[in-house]
């Protein structure tokens, strides 16, 4: 058992630092620096990258916010000025990644760049990202789960022990990025680009939409329950998993047509 513990923020000096934020900050100073590398790896102009991540996270970012203003519509429909105070947390990972891939492709388009393998070497560092940015959620406990006796579970102000899928997306993140750097180089991944992006969402479709079995539904500001005993965000993993995989069949298709 993890004991109780809630961080919030700390103190570097005279100044405060939230600890959410500074998780966000840090995982796109990390997905940018390795994704610069890979870029340069892959043959791609590092200045481009570059341009394309203040596109990405700018885009991740008033995606993200609109789609968790809409999950929280029922708070938010009567309180609409707090929906712009962003700085206060409250970011959907899916709304996140809808915003950062179509501003990506938009600015790929116009600025003639090979979207398929920059996805690639986005996609290469995305799973740590992820890691990083939940170390914020994990510290103040933003996703407790269901009440659980597993050794790893966390105790909580009211005394339950409580999955905390913040912690399993941490390590699903960090795993998946130790796949990813000994399968990059494999004939499979490197015979057509695209494969890498798209076998990560499809990877993270199933996480999350089995993580998410383990939501609390007991607590207040808990995710609701839509429809078939599913959240929302388990529809989007749905979503996430058949668009990665018809995505990778019908760039099969293409490669044995050509």
């Amino acid at each position: 058992m993890i004991p109780y513990f809630e961080i919030y923020s700390f103190n570097l000096g005279p100044v405060t630092i939230n600890v959410w934020g500074f998780s966000v900050a840090l995982a796109f100073l990390a997905a940018t620096l390795l994704g610069y590398r890979e870029a340069r790896r892959r043959g791609l102009a590092g200045e481009s990258v570059l341009d394309l991540a203040i596109v990405i996270l700018i885009a991740s970012l008033i995606g993200g916010r609109i789609f968790y203003v809409f999950n929280e519509w029922g708070y938010y429909h009567d309180n609409l000025i707090e929906a712009l105070k962003i700085w206060e947390g409250g970011l959907g990972i899916y709304g996140g990644f809808i915003g950062a891939v179509l501003a990506g492709w938009a600015y790929l388009r116009l600025k003639k760049l090979p979207f398929w393998t920059f996805a690639d070497a986005i996609g290469f560092v995305l799973p740590l990202g992820l890691a990083f940015g939940r170390i914020g959620c994990f510290l103040f406990l933003d996703h407790l789960g269901r009440i659980t006796a597993l050794p790893w579970g966390i105790k909580t102000a009211d005394g339950t022990i409580r999955h905390e899928t913040a912690l399993y997306e941490i390590v699903f993140g960090l795993v998946v990025y130790g796949l990813f750097v000994w399968l990059r180089n494999k004939p499979w991944f490197q015979k057509q680009s695209g494969r890498l992006i798209l076998v990560f969402f499809v990877l993270y479709g199933l996480f999350r939409f089995f993580s998410d079995m383990l939501r609390a539904t007991d607590l207040p500001g808990s995710d609701p329950v839509v429809w078939l005993g599913l959240h929302p965000s388990q529809f989007f993993s749905l979503g996430a998993i058949a668009i990665g995989l018809l995505a990778l069949f019908l760039k099969r298709k293409a490669k044995q047509a050509g």
